[in-house]
């Protein structure tokens, strides 16, 4: 399937359908997508155009709602098989969009034509994750109505993934020259990061390419025709007057949790509080305090607390699911005190390895499950009268029930 430029007399229009939920709710999503780009709408993220948001109710009735500046249009779509919703809701998303337009077009800067085709050169769907990793970073994808500011031209071809750009007015060349990068690896999450890491440099002007390209004096001059999957791609090499490459974001996630936690054959709750700060592509740091409370023994209570930092990798695996993992160290703080006494404080060196995952429910906000293994460098043994009451070992597991909210995790 290829896509590119749309209408002028048509918008920009952002889909927001992040609460459809569920496996079939992302395959409506991508539908809608397509659809509304073989209408002739190009997608973009605001302040451009058109909002179109669609959410699923408790009951199951699909919402949809289109707004530009102060008019508003709500179409509902009833419960029932799947094939008839999918129907319904794709008309009414192109009914609602039409009452909505108005008689003037925003035109954004650059737009970006998605051609996917398999190695014998025929056209296949496009993928709504492809799409979305575009409109994430700033780009336009528009249908295949007219000519785009730029092609991404992607082959598929058994487990290996190549893409590369060419200007709009040109189609997929058969010339490896152009290669901007390839996914050696052949794993589709690898192809969306090169997507999403080099579409924002394609929002500059076309003519400051192309007058890069004649300055270094090798204009190009690739055939009309398919791109064939390169073997190996030449390494990208920095051109005199082009735009520096911008780096990918950053997201922040905050999580908390409860649980429990075991040293031994003592089990205690455990409560989690946690912030990452990670690179787009996963890695970044992470710092994490856990406190550890049992019940009292006896007339000795005790209250430790866990507080480690140390790299981490954070990565979102899927639209819904993200998958976690640190290496901490720090120090492990024991404080008890028995009811005649005064507070005491111990402090040992403490090393974790906390792993966890995700499911995204809401734009931001997860669900989760992790499970951490700590060895702490001491023993604490607790005596009355020569007689053991409370006693930990150095190692433990924990198991808790997490709830993420993470910046940039859309």
């Amino acid at each position: 399937m290829t896509l590119s430029l749309a209408l002028a007399a048509r918008e920009p229009v952002y889909v927001d359908a992040q609460d459809l939920g569920g496996e079939q709710g992302s395959r409506l999503y991508g539908d809608l997508l397509v659809r509304l780009l073989e209408e002739g709408w190009a997608l973009a993220r605001p302040p451009h155009g058109t909002v179109l948001h669609v959410s699923r109710r408790v009951d199951g009735t699909i919402e949809m709602t289109a707004v530009v500046e102060d008019r508003k249009v709500v179409r509902e779509v009833a419960p029932g098989p799947a094939s008839a919703v999918r129907l319904e809701v794709l008309h009414r998303a192109v009914e609602i969009l039409q009452e909505v337009e108005r008689d003037r077009a925003l035109v954004p800067k650059a737009t970006i034509a998605i051609d996917v085709r398999d190695g014998h050169n025929v056209t296949v769907p496009v993928d709504a994750g492809v799409i979305e990793a575009v409109l994430e970073s700033g780009g336009t994808v528009v249908s295949n109505t007219g000519s785009p500011t730029w092609r991404l031209c992607i082959v598929v071809e058994g487990d290996r993934e190549a893409w590369m750009r060419v200007p709009g007015e040109r189609s997929c060349g058969a010339s490896t020259n152009d290669a901007i990068s390839t996914s050696r690896d052949a794993t589709h999450v690898a192809l969306l990061e090169q997507v999403a890491a080099d579409v924002e440099e394609w929002s500059s002007p076309l003519e400051a390419e192309v007058e890069s390209a004649i300055d270094d004096g090798h204009e190009d001059s690739t055939p009309e025709s398919v791109v064939a999957p390169p073997v190996a791609a030449p390494a990208r090499t920095e051109k005199t007057g082009s735009h520096p490459k911008r780096q990918g974001g950053v997201r922040l996630w905050i999580g908390a949790g409860v649980g429990l936690a075991t040293r031994g054959r003592a089990v205690e709750a455990a409560v989690p509080l946690s912030v990452a700060v990670t690179h787009k592509m996963g890695f970044g740091g992470l710092v994490r305090a856990t406190g550890l409370v049992g019940p009292t023994v006896r007339d000795l209570r005790v209250f430790d607390v866990t507080i480690g930092g140390g790299p981490a990798w954070v990565r979102p695996v899927s639209p819904q699911l993200a998958f976690g993992a640190a290496f901490l160290a720090g120090v492990f703080v024991h404080t008890y005190r028995f009811d005649d006494q005064k507070t005491s404080r111990d402090v040992a060196a403490d090393l974790q390895l906390p792993l966890w995952l995700m499911i995204r429910i809401a734009r931001g906000l997860g669900l989760g499950l992790g499970v951490t293994s700590g060895v702490v460098l001491a023993t604490w043994d607790h005596r009355i009268f020569g007689e053991s009451i409370w006693i930990r070992r150095p190692f433990r597991f924990e198991a808790t029930a997490l709830v993420v909210y993470a910046w940039g995790w859309t």
